[in-house]
């Protein structure tokens, strides 16, 4: 079914928030210090970056777009980065 969103935000609830797992080991100074800008990956999907293209392919093809994970709109609506609509 087509919703013609032009956003797709994550909806996050308090106390929802995926565990995280690191993506990267680093062992470098200059490179620890910069992991709060690195992605972060959760240890389950959909928040887990498995870096396999086929595998994450078919998973995306296999998985619903509404899966109640993702808020979808429109620009312009007031999507806060947890997904929901600023007041």
């Amino acid at each position: 079914k087509r919703r013609n969103a032009e956003v797709a935000v994550p909806l996050l609830t308090p106390g929802g928030e995926p565990e995280e797992e690191q993506v990267f080991d680093f062992s470098s100074g200059y490179l620890r210090r910069s992991l709060h800008l690195m992605p972060r990956s959760g240890r389950s999907n959909p928040w887990r970056l498995g870096q396999d293209y086929l595998k994450d392919r078919e998973f995306m093809k296999k998985s619903p777009i509404e899966d109640g994970v993702l808020l979808l709109g429109q620009k312009g609506t007031g999507f806060t980065a947890l997904g929901n609509a600023a007041e």
